[in-house]
């Protein structure tokens, strides 16, 4: 930051050239004072935009993950009714034939 302080008053000392020397000094004392202070805010403004960012993120993230979850709850839950519905229709084909033959075997017999 020091660095950034200086380079920026070596671009301003130029237009200080009317000035006499203790004024100018004045001058370079409160620029360097605002400028620190200038870049202080700038970086503290930089690092709070940064945890904003990561902040929005890791919502983004943890919508995403929910919305996942549901997609995965969802299928889950498709994945088990359709099981249930193979096991039923298991069930129901395999006693088709025993159910007809119950019924073969009750009818009664014609008597001639």
């Amino acid at each position: 930051m020091s660095q950034a302080v200086d380079i920026a008053l070596g671009q301003l000392l130029p237009s200080f050239a009317g000035l006499n020397e203790k004024n100018a000094k004045k001058i370079v004392k409160s620029s360097k004072k605002s400028l620190s202070k200038l870049f202080k805010e700038f970086n503290d403004l930089v690092k709070k935009q940064e945890k904003e960012l990561a902040k929005e993120a890791a919502k983004k993230a943890k919508k995403e993950g929910k919305i996942a979850e549901k997609i995965a709850k969802s299928i889950s839950k498709e994945a088990k009714e359709k099981k249930k519905d193979e096991m039923v229709q298991l069930v129901v084909d395999g006693n088709k034939p025993a159910i007809v033959a119950k019924l073969v075997s009750k009818a009664p017999a014609k008597k001639k």
